[in-house]
């Protein structure tokens, strides 16, 4: 474990950040000797101390290549690289060489240089889980399940089998150890292990995969013993989202001697729906019992008013970290947090009237629209937009527009010629087209890409369709010009190539807008990557960085907004029993703490929109420190 030696004065760089942080901030920075949890709530300087600890570690002689970061969302990871990269370019150190990227990019590149060991091949592409839900449909037809006789009934089947499998690998078991278990019928059995094999066999990854697969190559002792002496600090950000899985990679790449130090909060563990343990950040003391848990105790972000209803609010959930923060800004205002309620389908008329108010003092990008569901905030966005008021949707992934998602079908295609899901993106075909779904068969039965026997069926004049014809012209195109180039040069081969001018003139503005905004950030991170299908991976990863309107009002769910914040936060659907929706008693601990993320998204004050009919959340009552 590395000592906790002072950090030299004349290191200018190291000195001058570490100057800025406060006495729990600097505790945080500074502890290399063991184990540390920093409790980190909303608005107290986690991405700087994440930085400060990054920079603290160079200035005690770590070499930027030794010093592992690992973040939930590719934004996070591109922000903290741009953060440290002056601080390792300073020490001579290129950039793009830094260990800073999510569990998924990091597995990715960790399996792609043990080539001969890793599970899923050294060549694989990865999967978005769309594709995912095409290989278990096409399984299931191939297989004449009974539910393909009825779409609701294959899409049920569908989405049965793959939350299985995601719950599964979010466990980290291997299928041998899946079937071992004994604790599934036979049929479920066989289309899992039918969708393993058939994933294996064409150098296909899904997301579970690339974190299984980093756990299975560190069983091997010599792999283990490489990677525990190649990091000499690993930090872990969002530690609270983190899945068994997950937690399971951090003890794995770990060594002896690696300093390690987790950064989250308890009070925003909001994805347990889709995996994340909070027994890991609250059981961190039992899983390494020399720990250090620091508690960053100054919020610099909301004032007094919000801070001190939010710690009233989330008091009352039982199984958190006691802590006490404070507000560094005490507010000077009365009606921070207010309260607005409206009748029926009123609810829009209501919130574009309290954001032209605000308006008067406030740009429209100083303010936010928080809702409950994808839904919600959609029509939200097309109301607000039909008032006249602009606005930004906040979508999930960058891959959610057509042409995003067309772009990584490319690339993968390309890198890939077993890749079916991206062929079939490609020309826009679904998994129960029937040539597709007899082209599927010949390459079972064959055993040979699906992409050779779509190659072959044309020149033969046995398909005749022209999106296919057009599919395989372009691909013969594209091949021989990727010869010996790099990624960036492959990505505007295929923009050429492959027919996206022509299509980014079809669309509205704003979409062509996104595109470019997107595919020109991707463009400038090709040159980090070696192959096509890495750069797949980040367009799987991206979030969208910039949005389409400079100045426009921000409207997202709250499960999607964690870590961003505005001055002015508008947030609707708080009535009584919408939100919370259960008064279970673990849900209920959830949707109490996605309301505290919501208000404390907030530098100056919330706008609370909720039922006349129906009355406030009982989270209103809460807050305001009353009985619920």
């Amino acid at each position: 474990m590395i000592s906790n030696q002072a950090v030299s004065p004349t290191r200018a760089a190291g000195a001058s950040i570490l100057d800025t942080l406060n006495e729990d901030q600097t505790r945080a920075a500074t502890t290399f000797d063991r184990p540390v949890l920093v409790l980190a709530g909303s608005g107290t300087g986690k991405t700087h101390i994440l930085t400060a600890k990054f920079v603290a570690a160079m200035d005690r002689g770590i070499a930027p290549d030794r010093i592992m970061a690992v973040t939930f969302t590719r934004k996070a990871a591109q922000e903290l690289r741009e953060r440290i990269s002056p601080y390792a370019a300073a020490k001579g150190f290129n950039p793009e060489k830094l260990w800073i990227g999510t569990f998924h990019s990091l597995s990715s590149r960790i399996l792609r240089l043990n080539p001969n060991l890793s599970p899923v091949g050294s060549q694989f592409t990865t999967l978005e889980p769309t594709d995912v839900d095409y290989i278990i449909s096409a399984i299931l037809r191939q297989m004449r399940h009974e539910c393909i006789q009825s779409p609701h009934a294959l899409a049920k089947k569908v989405r049965q089998i793959a939350g299985l499998l995601d719950r599964l690998k979010n466990t980290g078991l291997t299928m041998d150890e899946v079937v071992a278990s004994r604790e599934h019928d036979r049929e479920t059995l066989d289309i899992l292990k039918s969708y393993e094999t058939h994933l294996r066999g064409r150098g296909l990854a899904d997301y579970g995969d690339l974190i299984v697969g980093v756990l299975t190559l560190l069983r091997n002792e010599v792999v283990s013993r490489a990677w525990h002496k190649k990091f000499d600090a690993i930090l872990v950000d969002e530690y609270q989202d983190i899945n068994t899985a997950q937690g399971r990679w951090i003890d794995a790449i770990t060594g002896d001697n690696t300093s390690l130090t987790c950064l989250g909060d308890d009070d925003q563990v909001v994805y347990q729906w889709r995996g994340a343990d909070p027994r890991l950040i609250l059981g961190f003391k039992k899983r390494y019992p020399s720990a250090d848990v620091i508690t960053l105790r100054t919020n610099y972000r909301s004032p007094a008013p919000i801070v001190n209803a939010a710690l009233r609010l989330i008091s009352h959930n039982s199984d958190r970290y006691e802590k006490t923060v404070y507000a560094a800004n005490d507010g000077g205002f009365d009606s921070t947090i207010n309260l607005h309620p409206h009748g029926p389908r009123q609810r829009d008329e209501v919130l574009a009237d309290i954001l032209r108010a605000e308006s008067i003092a406030y740009a429209w990008s100083s303010m936010m629209v928080l809702t409950r569901t994808n839904a919600e905030a959609q029509d939200i966005a097309l109301s607000l937009g039909n008032r006249g008021i602009p606005v930004n949707l906040i979508r999930p992934s960058a891959v959610d527009s057509g042409p995003m998602r067309l772009l990584s079908a490319w690339l993968r295609l390309v890198s890939n010629a077993n890749d079916t899901p991206a062929l079939a993106q490609c020309c826009v075909l679904t998994e129960s087209d029937p040539t597709l779904t007899n082209l599927w068969t010949m390459g079972v039965l064959k055993s040979r890409p699906i992409l050779e026997i779509l190659m072959d069926e044309v020149d033969r004049n046995r398909i005749q369709r022209p999106e296919l014809i057009q599919l395989v012209q372009r691909y013969r195109t594209i091949m021989p010009m990727l010869d010996n180039r790099d990624a960036v040069y492959g990505l505007h081969t295929i923009f050429a190539q492959a027919g996206f001018e022509q299509l980014l003139d079809t669309l509205p503005e704003g979409e062509r807008i996104h595109f470019l905004t997107v595919f020109n950030g991707l463009a400038a991170d090709a040159s980090a990557v070696k192959t096509l299908s890495e750069l797949a991976d980040l367009i799987q990863t991206q979030m969208p960085g910039k949005t389409i309107k400079t100045d426009a009002v921000m409207v997202s769910t709250m499960h999607g907004v964690k870590g961003l914040e505005a001055p002015i936060v508008c947030t609707t659907g708080w009535s009584k029993k919408q939100f919370p929706r259960s008064l279970d008693d673990d849900d209920i601990e959830e949707q109490r703490r996605l309301a505290f993320v919501t208000v404390t998204r907030s530098s100056e004050r919330v706008h609370i929109l909720f039922s006349e009919q129906s009355g406030p959340s009982q989270f209103v009552s809460e807050m305001q420190g009353a009985a619920a």
